[in-house]
């Protein structure tokens, strides 16, 4: 639902303030209203990271970025070429 459709609606960012407006133009931050997270210990959990401490840094291959491009750079050409224009009226 969107804010033309319903009569007093407003549906914002939800996100509230975490502070006020001062006279001169200014803002005045909270403490309080300042959202805080409570991070939990994580020695013992049983998950392990998407990489593992323990990996070699560096990379095991090289990505050539004009071959990673390539298809997407020729599809234009493709499909505004004019012989493929006339093969679609035949």
């Amino acid at each position: 639902m969107n804010t033309k459709r319903g009569h007093n609606y407003y549906k914002g960012t939800g996100s509230g303030s975490m502070g006020w407006h001062t006279k001169r133009g200014g803002y005045k931050i909270d403490p309080k209203k300042v959202r805080t997270y409570v991070v939990p210990n994580l020695s013992d959990c049983p998950y392990l990271p998407y990489v593992e401490p323990k990996a070699k840094k560096g990379l095991k291959y090289t990505i050539d970025t004009d071959k990673y491009l390539e298809p997407f750079l020729i599809l234009p050409l493709i499909f505004y070429s004019k012989i493929f224009v006339n093969d679609l009226y035949k």
